[in-house]
């Protein structure tokens, strides 16, 4: 039982050191490396609506959006979990960029960093340090 207890508070703080300090630290490193970031303009919004089995509906938005790099103007397309209903044309959005070909972009929000992962991570090691002092003895 000790093992265990012992296994516990270290997953615990691996899943806490992951999500606070290391995730970022790969994201920023890699988007300094690898990745540019330039500002886009949104030229299109679609909606797609859809409705779950228990009568949920849901919106989910993909933006087309233009950017110049290097004099040249370059076209891409994605999905934005933020964008809501007052998202239009003509908005202004940042990107990524591959620097060794431009064509390749991705849409970023917070910083290129999921609030949703880092919110996962914490509740996992918290999860684990929960169980860990619930059952010392």
């Amino acid at each position: 039982m000790h093992k265990l207890k012992q296994a516990l508070r270290l997953s615990g703080a691996v899943f806490f050191l992951l999500s606070c300090f290391v995730m970022p630290l790969v994201t920023c490193i890699q988007k300094a490396t690898s990745y540019a970031e330039t500002e886009a303009i949104i030229t299109e919004v679609r909606a797609h609506h859809s409705t779950t089995r228990r009568g949920r509906s849901s919106t989910s938005y993909t933006l087309q959006y233009a950017y110049t790099i290097g004099g040249r103007e370059w076209q891409g397309e994605g999905n934005d979990r933020d964008a809501t209903s007052s998202t239009k044309a003509g908005d202004k959005i940042a990107v990524l960029y591959a620097k060794d070909d431009p064509s390749d972009s991705r849409i970023i929000r917070n910083g290129g960093f999921s609030w949703r992962m880092t919110l996962i991570f914490m509740t996992v090691s918290g999860s684990l340090f929960f169980m860990y002092y619930r059952n010392r003895g």
